[in-house]
């Protein structure tokens, strides 16, 4: 492809300068400090229907970002974020497994015309995003519009450079380059697009401001790329569906998988009754092995391995469209979305329970970076900060992998991730654990001040018919809500048929994953049961009512045994659910520690048992919505 002359190219590029590294740079090479930033960051994470999609909007980010920090090396450049060996990897393989690289990169670089260097990085962008475009383009070939799809793709990457001299220290340079930055994104640019139909074309599902590429006539041959009858998407979003068959062969765990994990776990334990149900489920694979191999790839031998589709009934339809031998018609792929949704009904009303449609979605974020990094004096200590993140990065990857999850994005202190019900709260614990190892290597002067960085945790339980987009959303503002408390879990729950929302939000400090693991241990045993967790709710509620009432003479009062008269309506409450005098007092035993370190005045006392009470709440759902034993609620002490 010739290259554009550098005026028409220049006067097309969203780049930035300040007067300092612009004007007054002299023709000897000097040390400049660059940024660049990539975008769009919104359309290419949040516009997805399948998870594949959501991963691979972080994962082209991230590749875009990668592409910028080789390109800015061999220029000579010095690079600072990301860390060097993330991008060494990265140039080793042609593609990495995870999103692992923040939309921006930062460096020092000795030039006499950083314009040209930032042109050239602008450069490697665009030819890496067109790189993927074109395998997308290419596997389609004649199955799309090409003249939308070329006028799309080639508008779709944002690109911001700024730069100063390092005629400053270290740390007031950085400021006033990140300045730069801010500034330039509050800008717009004002480019001519190329014209579309002035009515007729049909616009994208999922990107409202584009046009579909696909044409209504070929449905049947897009649905072996997991496109639905009718679904219209744009190029962008195209590019993401396809990547499954554009990129080299690698797992990916779709929302349905990692819900049936939390299955996968329940049928593997040491039990008489369990292994009767693991037996079940093996034959109902086999059966359909042998029912239905001829017309559909069928060949997993593990449970581990099965299609999970197969296990829930709204997926069925997907799992024709895409495993089928050989191209069906409309008519076909719904006579066998009938004949293995009865085969899975019977296999259901045989076993007598079902795996949960839920999964946890999780989005976390560092807490007080920006002021840990306005403390940075030198270049050194800066990569040696990135080196902490590269590092927290590559462990993420491992945790969410270690708890059956799959991680979307993982760049720097951010992670964006989904995991069954039954460890997500385990995989939360060790990523907080995680982080405050790397950051007290990053900043060992913070250690003895308290001011280590730490971990703020959003997490959604998610139904997976819902939207990914509303799952991302509902995500991110618990995300919020845990970074206004900072150290923090904050948990999200709406269930899909209605019902009252769940959100709750508690530091790190009060231990919430153990108090949950020992709450969820008293459930499961019949000490405690699902209600309860409900009257406890009821319980402060009241409490909180009757504060405001008291007078001054009743608030001494309430000072001294306020906290042993909630223990007696804890008590009283325990003793409802069980009819044996004996097993009550044994409970009360059990459970009242749960309650030990709450203390302080009246005000202070309701709202520790508030935040106990929630976390039984918490506890008792994520067992119930996530154990097919419990999801009839048929768990109750006795």
């Amino acid at each position: 492809m010739a290259e554009k002359p550098k005026e028409q190219l220049a006067s097309k590029e969203t780049i930035s300068t300040s007067q300092a590294g612009a004007t007054c740079l002299e023709q000897s090479p000097q040390q400049v400090m660059m940024l660049f930033s990539i975008g769009p960051v919104q359309e290419f994470i949040a516009q997805a229907r399948k998870t594949r999609d959501l991963w691979f909007g972080s994962y082209l980010l991230a590749e875009l970002a990668k592409a910028a920090a080789i390109a800015f090396t061999e220029h000579g450049g010095d690079l600072i974020f990301p860390a060097s060996n993330q991008i060494q990897a990265a140039s080793n393989s042609p593609y990495s497994k995870v999103a692992s690289v923040a939309n921006k990169v930062l460096g020092i670089i000795a030039t006499d015309d950083p314009r040209a260097v930032a042109l050239a990085i602008r450069r490697a962008v665009d030819l890496k995003w067109r790189d993927y475009a074109s395998q997308a383009e290419q596997l389609l070939n004649q199955k799309i519009n090409h003249g939308i799809w070329k006028r799309q793709i080639k508008d779709v990457i944002e690109f911001y450079a700024v730069w100063n001299r390092m005629d400053k220290p270290y740390k007031n340079v950085l400021e006033d380059t990140e300045g730069l930055m801010a500034a330039r994104k509050t800008l717009k640019d004002f480019r001519q697009n190329d014209p579309a139909a002035i009515y007729g074309d049909i616009k994208s599902t999922l990107d409202g401001g584009r046009e579909s590429v696909l044409y209504k006539e070929r449905y049947e041959e897009y649905s072996r790329y997991g496109i639905k009858n009718r679904e219209a998407l744009d190029a962008i979003s195209m590019v993401k569906r396809l990547s499954r068959y554009t990129l080299e062969e690698r797992e990916f765990k779709s929302v349905c998988d990692v819900a049936f994990q939390s299955f996968i776990t329940k049928i593997g334990e040491p039990d008489a009754r369990i292994r009767q149900i693991q037996a079940g489920v093996i034959g109902y694979y086999e059966e359909l092995k042998a029912k239905y191999s001829n017309d559909f790839k069928l060949t997993e031998k593990e449970i581990s391995q099965y299609d999970t589709r197969l296990f829930y009934e709204n997926r069925m339809e997907e799992f024709v469209a895409e495993k089928a031998i050989k191209s069906l018609s409309q008519d076909e792929q719904t006579k066998y979305v009938q004949c293995f949704t009865e085969e899975l009904r019977t296999f259901y009303a045989k076993i007598g329970i079902e795996p949960t449609p839920y999964y946890a979605f999780l989005m976390c974020d560092g807490d007080r970076i920006g002021k840990q990094l306005r403390k940075l004096q030198t270049p050194e200590e800066h990569k040696n900060f990135t080196k902490s993140l590269s590092e927290f990065a590559e462990k993420a990857e491992e945790v969410i992998r270690n708890y059956n999850g799959q991680l979307v994005y993982s760049g720097g202190d951010d992670v964006m991730a989904y995991l069954p019900l039954n460890s997500c709260l385990l995989a939360v614990d060790e990523l907080r654990r995680q982080f405050g190892i790397k950051m007290a290597e990053a900043f060992p002067d913070s250690v003895e001040q308290g001011t280590t960085p730490t971990l703020s945790v959003g997490l959604a339980i998610v139904h997976m018919l819902e939207m990914l987009e509303d799952a991302r959303k509902l995500a991110l503002s618990a995300e919020k809500a845990a970074k206004q408390e900072r150290n923090a879990l904050a948990l999200h729950f709406q269930k899909r048929h209605g019902g009252d929302a769940l959100k709750f939000t508690i530091s790190f400090d009060a231990d919430p994953i153990t108090n949950i693991g020992e709450i969820q241990a008293l459930y499961r045993k019949g000490t405690i049961s699902y209600g309860f967790a409900y009257e406890l709710r009821s319980l402060y509620k009241e409490y909180q009512a009757l504060l405001p009432k008291q007078t001054s003479e009743h608030g001494v009062r309430w000072k001294t045994n306020i906290k042993e008269l909630l223990n007696y309506e804890v008590a009283r409450l325990i003793a409802k659910k069980h009819s044996d005098k004996a097993k009550a007092d044994q409970a009360v035993q059990e459970v009242l520690p749960l309650f030990r370190d709450i203390k302080g005045e009246p005000e202070e006392v309701v709202h520790q048992f508030a935040q106990v009470a929630e976390q039984f709440i918490v506890a008792v759902t994520l067992v119930k919505e996530g154990d097919p034993y419990e999801q009839d609620d048929t768990h109750t002490a006795s």
